[in-house]
């Protein structure tokens, strides 16, 4: 059931406006409303790459599908939820199915992608850190396990570096907790997403660093 599930969702994301669709695909039986309502459970967050999804509910709706949205703090508790079966279907990283995996969960499908670039490195204005080997001296704040923290890691290797020897503190929480982290100058440089970066240098006392992992 949630596989097909799964797939009727990708068709809802997926879908153009009739008017222009070929006539193939506006008599698709993926596109057919149901006759019986279907109810479905979806777990959300707060991040710029998963805003269209708030208007899922919406489109689903024209084909008699149901959905709730849950709100998450964090993509790894939208990943517990999915996998023990909470939830049926939750936007979350790339790196989500991996862990799953890794800790024993089998029942999870990739359907779509949604955004990319949604990351971001952040260091105090004036406290710029042009080439990667300049890390070794600073402190830094991850999120173990996000998808910033994956790329970030990766970055690091393919730059000759070893992560095992930089200064890292993992911050657990929020975006928001990184920004108070850095500001207060616990951490030299957030391993974080947006909108918190742009939070921070709207604000006036944050930049981009040279380097990047994206």
């Amino acid at each position: 059931m949630k596989n097909w599930l799964a797939g009727s969702l990708l068709a809802l994301l997926l879908a153009a406006p009739a008017s222009w669709m070929p006539a193939t695909a506006q008599t698709d039986a993926a596109r057919t409303r149901l006759a019986a309502p279907v109810k479905v459970k979806q777990g959300m967050a707060n991040v710029p790459a998963l805003s269209p999804l708030w208007l899922l509910p919406e489109q689903a709706a024209k084909y008699n599908i149901q959905i709730e949205q849950i709100l998450f703090q964090r993509f790894a508790d939208e990943r517990t939820a999915l996998a023990s079966g909470d939830l049926d279907i939750a936007a979350f990283g790339p790196q989500d199915i991996t862990l799953g995996l890794g800790q024993g969960a089998k029942s999870m499908i990739g359907v779509a992608g949604i955004g990319s670039g949604n990351d971001c490195l952040l260091v105090r204005k004036g406290e710029d850190i042009k080439e990667w080997a300049g890390l070794g001296a600073k402190t830094i704040g991850v999120g173990a396990g996000s998808i910033s923290w994956l790329k970030f890691a990766a970055s690091v290797q393919e730059n000759g570096l070893d992560y095992g020897k930089l200064r890292i503190i993992n911050i657990v929480g929020g975006g928001g907790n990184y920004l108070k982290s850095l500001q207060g100058k616990e951490i030299d440089l957030a391993v974080v997403w947006h909108p918190f970066c742009a939070q921070g240098i709207t604000e006036g006392w944050a930049q981009y660093p040279t380097i990047t992992h994206n």
